[in-house]
């Protein structure tokens, strides 16, 4: 069964990564209180529903047992996104994104538990369609199920070389930072190292396999992200 994605808000921002997971093979369910914004996506997404996405009681009627990261894809109010953050933590949801107007708004998200905020652009949207549940801290794409992504090394990572996460993982490793030290084109011998920040390609699958998931890294805890990439 594909992982199940809730997404509140269906403006541009809302509709490119509602439609982008949907074509990553997420089951997605989307809210918005205008119908207009629901009806283009109604054959598209897994599940349109027009309301309130502040009201907690919408949410409870709906079939999102088990959904695990949810996305609040407006900004336009931000006592409205607050408020639905809030909403989606007290509904058990591990991994909730949200977007910014800015600065101080940023700030907030992350004070109450918000892991990844982004910026409202159609670009970040198709990046966070391709990053998300990953350790993967940003995403180029090249072509079709295919691209360049920036991942930490996890624990799973660490004491492999170049060559295994090639010929095992199938992933390429086109450079290393490690510390104050960059490794251009490492050498099939390379060993990498727990926190090394490698540039990898790869096909979209396999970047995600290699990285492992954001579960892994923390336990599933609420926590802030690093800072927002524009």
């Amino acid at each position: 069964m594909a992982e199940q994605v809730l997404v509140a808000g269906l403006g541009r921002f809302g509709s490119v990564l509602a439609t982008s997971l949907t074509e990553a093979g997420y089951d997605v369910l989307a809210v918005d209180n205008r119908e207009d914004r629901l009806r283009p996506l109604a054959n598209v997404i897994s599940k349109a529903v027009q309301g309130d996405a502040t009201n907690m009681a919408l949410w409870k009627e709906l079939p999102i047992q088990g959904a695990e990261i949810a996305v609040v894809a407006f900004s336009t109010s931000v006592e409205s996104t607050v408020l639905t953050a809030l909403l989606f933590h007290k509904l058990g949801i591990k991994h909730i994104i949200a977007k910014s107007q800015g600065e101080l708004h940023t700030e907030l998200l992350h004070a109450i538990g918000v892991r990844t905020v982004v910026e409202p652009t159609k670009d970040s949207a198709l990046r966070l369609a391709h990053i998300l549940g990953a350790r993967i801290t940003d995403y180029l794409q090249v072509m079709q199920d295919f691209g360049v992504a920036e991942i930490t090394a996890p624990e799973s990572l660490s004491g492999i070389k170049v060559r295994t996460l090639h010929e095992e993982h199938h992933v390429t490793a086109l450079v290393i930072l490690r510390k104050d030290r960059v490794i251009l084109e490492p050498r099939d011998e390379e060993v990498v190292q727990e926190g090394d920040v490698l540039y990898a390609a790869g096909k979209d699958r396999d970047l995600r396999r290699a990285a492992g998931t954001l579960e892994e890294a923390d336990g599933g805890a609420m926590a802030g992200a690093g800072p927002t990439r524009s």
